[in-house]
């Protein structure tokens, strides 16, 4: 505790705009105790070299605050990863993880152990961090333009985020630098991308099931695997090593995939900085990136750039993100500078804007209230924002939510004097990834059934159509079929994949049945088990490791079957029969307010609803993905649809 309040006081001493960096490099030596004179060491080794000698001052200056996470299962769960990788259980260049590995891990709720850099990190760890630094900034030519400043930010750092410190740059620089060395232009981005293709030859597998410290970049260097965060450090690992100045960008929270993401950035010679994410795609000069929404953009530095009063970082009802020194808002790199007011009634002093979460409106921007008015600056168009006030502790709705086209704010306005019946499908935008797992093994698949098991004299009950919208299928046969055999085929050419496979007698009866025949799944693995396809789980499937496949089911004796009924592999986002919904409608300060609870007996909820507003619908059962929306014309438009090219919320 003790070392807790130290740390935030330096930090908030730190940030004071007027404070001298000689003060407080002497904080940090005194914060130091018994390592300090590790510190001293690596100054008095650059006492004949003034440049060196202020690089060192500005890590240990800025060491305050940093550190390593140390936890006793982090080892354990990178070996889960390890093994997972060394036996191959990947999909799609998705690293998978068995489910009672997960369930095991992921229960765990333990504490891990900071070491604070000051108070650990050796002399000769820093010095030679500081002369490869020093080593690539002089030997490439494109860093003629680099100054001083922008080489302690952009090459000189020896850490990332919160990652145990290992000897990562002679690692990266030995295996990358003579690409390099063999490249004779000075284009600091056409350097970047070749290093990023270089990057490449090792294949990323990504994997989001733990929650861990940053991996390191010894870890990182032998294996390439984790989440958007991981794929970042790779990138900054190899291109600080080898004298490209990058830095990490991240946006703080999408509506679309429900989360931050993060990716890198190379500074170019003109000062600009360029959008990269080495797994996905290269560095442009015309800011060519992967299309994500963003709303606010804002970058991680190692030296302190925002000045925050001991209130400001004190206060734990101002979100984290407006507490944090280490940060900065670049948004004017991504988006066109702009400015949009909005009048505030409240009375505070400070306004944010957040975008949606359904745990409540996730704050991406802030501004100081000046005489009712709260002005932000460049704001990505198309997103939908919900002012948002802080007063007494607390964070409340300020007024409507609204979206911004780059010139013109239009609100959601709830119009309780004009009401509509809208069918509602989905609470969750259906996107096009989804829609290709949904189909790409699926349309043109054969349900089968015979009496007996050779299939000689066999009955087409279902052939699956072309495009598949839609989670929960039924086909109701003309004529019963009577058999105890069933038979699933796979498209010619494709796998078997498919989530429920089920069959109904014509008294409506479900005909339980058992796997007499099964393909290899395509990884052994209870995740694509065979028995998936009749567990009556809609979120578990099967594919089958082999394309042309078959399954064949044993009813175990003959059956009339009336109904087939077949769910694909999907993600169980649309309207289900028999679960509890809520649909609730934004009005203002009041915040969100019911429109009442259903539970449909098909796949369409039908509301009467208000107007102009904006919509969140909740299923009270199950699941946690949801996005808010509403109606054009009665037909529901997700905010995750609004673009340049349409006006469907004018």
């Amino acid at each position: 505790m003790k070392i807790k309040s130290t740390i935030l006081y330096l930090i908030i001493l730190f940030s004071a705009c007027s404070f001298h960096q000689n003060k407080q490099l002497e904080y940090a030596l005194e914060f130091a105790e018994k390592n300090r004179q590790e510190l001293e060491k690596t100054l008095e080794h650059y006492q004949n070299d003034p440049q060196k000698y202020n690089a060192a001052i500005f890590l240990i200056s800025n060491m305050i605050g940093k550190y390593g996470l140390q936890s006793p299962y982090q080892d354990s769960i990178k070996n889960i990863l390890v093994y997972a990788l060394n036996n191959n259980q990947v999909i799609n260049n998705t690293l998978i993880i068995e489910s009672k590995a997960k369930k095991k891990w992921q229960s765990l709720n333990t504490i891990p152990l900071k070491r604070y850099d000051l108070q650990h990190i050796k002399a000769d760890y820093l010095i030679s961090n500081i002369d490869m630094a020093f080593h690539v900034w002089k030997k490439y030519p494109w860093n003629r333009s680099l100054s001083f400043e922008d080489f302690c930010e952009y090459l000189l750092p020896y850490r990332i985020g919160d990652e145990e410190l290992t000897d990562w740059r002679d690692k990266f620089y030995k295996k990358y630098s003579p690409i390099l060395d063999a490249y004779k232009g000075n284009d600091v981005v056409e350097a970047c991308n070749l290093l990023i293709r270089e990057l490449k030859k090792d294949k990323f597998f990504h994997n989001t099931d733990f929650s861990i410290p940053h991996m390191g970049g010894e870890f990182l260097f032998n294996y390439r695997l984790g989440a958007c965060r991981e794929g970042c450090d790779i990138g900054i690992y190899a291109m600080r090593a080898c004298g490209i100045p990058t830095a990490i960008d991240r946006y703080i929270h999408s509506t679309v995939y429900q989360g931050s993401h993060t990716w890198n950035v190379v500074r170019d010679t003109t000062g600009h900085f360029l959008p990269f994410w080495y797994t996905v795609f290269e560095a442009s000069r015309d800011m060519k990136d992967d299309g994500r929404r963003k709303g606010k953009v804002y970058r991680s530095f190692f030296g302190i750039q925002n000045h925050y009063t001991a209130n400001e970082i004190q206060n734990k009802a101002i979100p984290t993100l407006f507490r944090d020194p280490f940060i900065k808002d670049v948004s004017a790199n991504y988006f066109w500078e702009n400015n949009v007011q909005i009048p505030i009634q409240s009375e505070c002093d400070l306004a944010m804007l957040g975008v949606f979460s359904p745990k409540g409106w996730i704050a991406i921007d802030k501004t100081i209230v000046e005489k009712g008015v709260a002005t932000f600056h460049n704001l990505e168009t198309n997103i939908v924002f919900q002012p948002l006030v802080l007063q007494k502790g607390h964070i409340h709705p300020e007024g409507f939510p609204f979206v911004y086209d780059g010139k013109k704010m239009y609100y959601f306005i709830p119009d309780t004097t004009q009401w509509d019946t809208v069918p509602i499908t989905r609470k969750f935008p259906l996107q096009p990834y989804q829609i290709n797992y949904m189909n790409q093994n699926l349309h043109g698949a054969i349900i089968e059934g015979d009496k007996d098991i050779a299939f000689k004299h066999s009955t087409t009950l279902v052939i699956t159509p072309d495009t598949i919208i839609g989670n929960r299928h039924s086909v109701l046969l003309n004529n019963p079929v009577k058999c105890r055999y069933i038979r699933l085929k796979a498209p010619k050419g494709k796998q078997i994949e498919l989530a429920e496979l089920s069959l109904y007698d014509s008294n409506n009866q479900y005909i339980p049945m058992k796997i007499s025949h099964s393909p290899n799944p395509l990884l052994p693995l209870a995740e694509y088990k065979v028995t998936n396809l009749c567990d009556q789980n809609p979120l578990s499937y099967f594919i089958s490791k082999d394309t042309s496949a078959m399954v064949v089911f044993d009813l175990g004796k003959e059956i009339k079957i009336a109904e087939v009924k077949y769910i694909p592999h999907n993600d169980e986002n649309f309207v289900i029969p028999d679960d509890l919904y809520e649909l609730y409608f934004q009005n203002g300060n009041k915040g969100w307010e019911s429109l009442g609870m259903q539970s449909p007996d098909k796949g369409t909820l039908y509301y009467r609803v208000p107007k102009g507003a904006l919509f969140w619908l909740k299923n009270k059962s199950k699941g946690k993905e949801e996005q808010v929306f509403f109606f054009k014309q009665k037909k529901q438009f997700f905010s995750f649809e609004i673009n340049k090219d349409n006006e469907i919320y004018k």
